[in-house]
């Protein structure tokens, strides 16, 4: 039973309602969308609703779906991908310091792609800390 006052639910009905409006929006049908990234039209149903967390496999396909539009549900996915980022260097044992010179960026510029406040993750960078962290988040 999902408990529809806990803050992680609010946050994926937050997410997924976003998701829900973006797609009327676009005017893409439910089937559409679950066929762009090969899922089962329950599968986005129960993301739009918040009963769900959003793989990431599907949030790397979601992120490339929306790039082209720079409006909230853009931000929001990017948003998501900073965090997921951030939480791989953690679970990685890498320092901002480490991660950055790796790839060949300050950690202040890592740091605000982390935060999503000054700067938005380029495909590159994203690239280049899956390799570092060893995760696939923008599929091919």
């Amino acid at each position: 039973m999902i408990d529809k006052a806990s803050a992680d639910y609010l946050e994926r009905r937050k997410i997924g309602s976003e998701l829900k409006f973006e797609r009327i929006k676009r005017q893409y049908s439910v089937l559409k969308v679950a066929k762009l990234l090969g899922i089962s039209k329950e599968s986005i149903r129960a993301y739009e609703d918040g009963l769900e967390d959003i793989p990431q496999k599907y949030l790397g396909k979601l992120y490339r779906l929306y790039a082209k539009h720079p409006d909230e549900i853009y931000i929001t996915i990017t948003k998501e991908l900073a965090k997921t980022l951030k939480n791989a260097r953690v679970a990685s044992k890498f320092t901002l310091t480490d991660a950055a010179n790796f790839i060949g960026i300050q950690p202040m510029s890592l740091s605000s792609c982390e935060k999503n406040v000054a700067k938005r993750i380029s495909l590159d960078t994203c690239r280049k800390l899956e390799m570092l962290y060893s995760i696939k988040i923008l599929n091919d």
